[in-house]
Parts: structure tokens; C-alpha cells; sequence
């Protein structure tokens, strides 16, 4: 199916970012891995997973998750405007704290968003949209390497149409949408 992205490639991905950052095996020092979940996303209904490996304030993260938009944030006469996404991302950390992945941090990254939204007669539309990612947070520190971190970031679709038709109704996607949230996470 031409609308469908496979997370297949998400281990090699993973594997990659491992051997790009050291060997495999091995445990220098400084080397963390953690995980990351986004709260808000559950609240609403999605899921978001999120597992990152890094080194002196700079960490390379794999994530995958999927969030229904508000009914506010949708175009009038449409409903169920959802975005699943998979992006592999670069965080880095700013400060003193840096080096244990506190504090500060501002992220780049791209990946690809699958886009679907329901007419006000129940008709589907679908897109798959190539990515640019950015964002900063700020990563709290918590007992037994549990972490909470506020975000905000925006998200650039590259090849968004100028509309798509949704049986008779014609949407009109955005270019960009601007995401928040707050992520619980662990690391060691």
C-alpha cells in the first residue's frame, strides 16, 4: 500500500546510531542510553515512543508516535486530523549539565508524517510528508534516573499539497504544525 510507512527500518536506524557513536559491547565512559515517552500524546488517545544514545551533551534519538489534533486545531467541517511520525533526531544539550543530558537542549532532525483526516461525511484523506524537525526543552532531573522535559518545536512538511479532496469537501493542508508537550522518561 502506497499510504503505509513501515517502522521495519526503525532497528537498523538504531543500529546505525550505536556503531556511529562507538562500538557496540563496549561501555566507555560518559555513554548514555535512554528512553522517553510524550504524556500529552497518551492523554489524547496516541501512543509516543522515543530511545536515545549519547555522549558529552550529544544524543541521536529514534522516535515513533502517533497524535489525533484537537477538534480546534482542525480545518472547519472536518474531524480525526492525525499524524503518525517517525524521525530520527539530534539533541543537543547546552550548560554545565550537558554532559549528563539536564537542562537545556535544542533538537534538529527530519523524518517522514503519515496525515489523515475525516470529512464531515465521513470520507478519508491520506498524505505522507517528508519532514524537517526543530525544537528545545528543558530536561529535569528526577530520582533514579527518571527525567521530565517540557518541549516545544515545530514541525516543516516538505511536500505539502496545496489541497487534497476529501469526497467533496477540499482540504487544505498546513505546511507546518507546531507541537508541545511534556516527555517522562529514564536513562543510565
Amino acid at each position: 500500500m502506497h499510504d503505509r510507512v513501515s517502522i521495519a527500518p526503525l532497528p537498523l536506524c538504531l543500529l546505525l546510531a550505536a556503531t556511529s557513536f562507538g562500538q557496540i559491547g563496549a561501555k566507555p565512559t560518559g555513554w548514555k542510553f535512554g528512553f522517553e515517552s510524550e504524556i500529552l500524546t497518551w492523554i489524547q488517545g496516541g501512543y509516543h515512543g522515543s530511545v536515545w544514545l549519547g555522549r558529552d551533551g550529544l544524543r541521536l534519538r529514534a522516535v515513533v508516535a502517533q497524535a489525533t489534533f484537537p477538534q480546534g486545531l482542525t480545518p472547519n467541517g472536518f474531524r480525526d486530523l492525525t499524524s503518525q511520525f517517525y524521525e530520527m533526531e539530534c539533541d543537543l544539550f547546552l550548560g554545565d549539565r550537558a554532559d549528563k543530558f539536564r537542562g537545556t537542549w535544542i533538537a534538529l532532525g527530519g523524518g517522514l508524517t503519515r496525515q489523515s483526516i475525516r470529512s464531515a461525511d465521513g470520507h478519508e484523506g491520506r498524505l505522507l510528508l517528508a519532514d524537517i524537525h526543530s525544537g528545545f526543552g528543558y530536561t529535569t532531573a528526577l530520582p533514579r534516573g527518571f527525567t521530565l522535559n517540557p518541549w516545544v518545536g515545530i514541525d516543516l512538511h516538505l511536500n505539502t499539497p496545496d489541497q487534497v479532496a476529501v469526497g467533496s469537501q477540499i482540504w487544505k493542508p498546513r505546511w507546518f504544525d507546531p507541537v508541545l508537550g511534556c516527555k517522562a522518561g529514564w536513562s543510565i
